[in-house]
């Protein structure tokens, strides 16, 4: 399985809006929502804090605009553990 590129779930992100601020305030909520995550999937401590300033910064947007990005995030991140799953493990 190919580990999915980033750049794209940034691109299907910005291109639901024309508006480049909107744009510019959702590639940078996915960007830190994918590293906190990652945080997250390793036990950072720090993680709890970064999800603090990333719930901050979400409530620039709409309810249906965060669960938009949380969706897409999701969906990028379930495809980054397979991935890895199915490298370490191969068969799975």
């Amino acid at each position: 399985m190919e580990m999915p590129k980033v750049d794209e779930v940034l691109g299907e992100l910005k291109s639901r809006y024309e508006d480049p601020a909107k744009q510019q305030l959702v590639a940078a909520l996915a960007q830190d929502m994918v590293r906190v995550q990652s945080m997250m999937m390793v036990g950072d401590p720090k993680a709890e804090v970064e999800m603090a300033h990333v719930e901050a910064a979400a409530r620039g947007l709409a309810a249906a605009e965060q669960a938009h990005v949380t969706s897409v995030v999701s969906d990028y991140m379930t495809k980054v553990l397979s991935s890895v799953v199915a490298r370490a493990i191969p068969g799975v």
